[in-house]
């Protein structure tokens, strides 16, 4: 879902997260254009937020299943 992200310097950016590869997440505005960005140039909570995601679409469930 679209939300507002912020850089790490505190600018907002309204878009939508499509996918997170070595260290690069790939992003959509509302006008339809893509760009990467570099997580570590977001904020430290927004980066929280893609790293708990990744965790529970990819490994928290398969470990949940591994116990």
């Amino acid at each position: 879902p679209e939300r507002t992200w912020t850089s790490a310097d505190g600018r907002p950016l309204v878009a939508t997260l499509l996918s997170v590869k070595n260290g690069t997440g790939t992003f959509k505005r509302k006008d339809g254009k893509t760009f990467d960005i570099a997580l570590d140039k977001l904020s430290a909570a927004d980066q929280k937020v893609i790293e708990d995601a990744e965790k529970k679409a990819s490994g928290g469930a398969a470990s949940e299943e591994e116990k």
